[in-house]
């Protein structure tokens, strides 16, 4: 059996680029849907809104707790952050 071309290996790895570059686009699209806006509160009592992805790390999922560890732009510190229950 021959080895491929070279000209055959340029085109298996222009497909195989395109092939990522797709799956990466269509997982960003998926994604998007589950990410969303919330107002959250620091624990200093700031409240401000970010982007939040639901159960996005594996001690979120492990405690089955809503608390990240972020940055507040309100008061320019790191803190705990859990989202504000709806009303």
């Amino acid at each position: 059996m021959s080895a491929l071309s070279p000209r055959d290996q340029i085109a298996a790895f222009v497909l195989l680029v395109v092939l990522l570059a797709g799956v990466a686009v269509l997982a960003r699209r998926l994604a998007a849907g589950l990410r969303d806006q919330v107002l959250v509160r620091c624990r200093d009592g700031h409240l401000f809104n970010t982007t939040w992805i639901p159960y996005a790390t594996v001690s979120v999922v492990r405690r089955r707790e809503e608390v990240r560890y972020q940055y507040c732009p309100v008061g320019r510190h790191w803190s705990l952050i859990t989202p504000v229950p709806n009303r």
